[in-house]
């Protein structure tokens, strides 16, 4: 499905569980491209190097960025291209390599340590990414270590527009990948704890009652729903499926149809890649499909 793949290649992990993803996720004879972004000055902080120093900063990359992006190849035994770019965000560095390739889809790994996948989706300052004009696929920690085959899709459902883009999307990829689909709710608990308890429980079954017939009126889906913290419950679903199918509204870094900091988290914690379909990407497939 995916034709032109750009990976995010970090200096812990040297891409390992991207790549990992990459390969899963990418079509037979894909144009995949190995990327790395190294840190480079902002025109203040350039501006402020000149004047304080007696000669101009270089503005070399550092010898090391090709090196790396070798290793990676030699270690994964992936044919790919290496791109590198100098940026003060990653974000920015990532989004701008992934336009000029064409690439239909950016794959980042997620790492505690890794300023990658932390700025992409945890740094409110950076927001570039949430602009990226094709989907991101976030690998969960040590996907490398094991080897994996989709047969189960899921997508994070909620009625919007978004989240029925990502409908459709998770149905072109389990049928891409013969998949099982599926789709998930979550209800919001009750929050007027002055209402009798009766009556909060009628409330609730009756939101879970009809946000099961909401994704019951696509065909071919499992509906799965559950009342609660929308990051905790979508946790446990990835727990039973291969790959977790969300949309972005494109408000913030990645925004999960929530908060920008409820997506990072989901990130650090989903068992599953987390597959976002970014505001800019559904604009492009709209355009593409007229």
């Amino acid at each position: 499905m995916f034709e032109r793949v750009v990976v995010g290649i970090d200096e812990q992990t040297h891409g390992r569980d991207a790549i990992a993803l990459a390969r899963v996720l990418a079509a037979p004879g894909a144009e995949i491209t190995f990327a790395h972004v190294y840190p480079a000055m902002t025109a203040a902080a350039m501006t402020a190097a000149v004047l304080s120093a007696s000669e101009p900063p270089a503005l070399l990359y550092p010898e090391s960025t090709h090196d790396l992006l070798v290793t990676a190849i030699r270690e994964s035994g992936v044919d790919a291209n290496l791109r590198w770019i100098g940026s003060p965000s990653v974000g920015a560095g990532l989004h701008a390599i992934a336009d000029d390739v064409g690439a239909d889809l950016l794959v980042v790994g997620c790492s505690d340590r890794g300023r990658l996948t932390r700025t992409l989706l945890g740094n409110p300052t950076t927001e570039t990414l949430g602009e990226a004009s094709c989907p991101v696929a976030v690998a969960p920690r040590r996907y490398a270590d094991t080897s994996h085959v989709i047969h189960r899709i899921g997508v994070a459902y909620d009625e919007s527009s978004g989240s029925e883009r990502a409908m459709s999307y998770g149905r072109q990829l389990a049928d891409e990948f013969g998949a099982e689909l599926s789709a998930f709710e979550v209800v919001a608990p009750p929050h007027n704890l002055l209402e009798p308890r009766r009556r909060q429980f009628e409330k609730t079954v009756n939101a879970l009652t009809q946000a099961r017939q909401r994704i019951a009126e696509h065909e071919r889906v499992e509906a799965h729903v559950a009342c609660g913290q929308t990051v905790e419950q979508l946790t446990g679903y990835s727990n039973s499926i291969d790959v977790l199918v969300a949309s972005s509204r494109g408000a913030g870094p990645v925004a999960l149809l929530i908060h920008p900091s409820t997506t990072a988290a989901l990130a650090n914690v989903v068992r599953c890649p987390l597959l976002v379909l970014t505001k800019r990407a559904r604009e492009r497939d709209a355009a593409l499909a007229r």
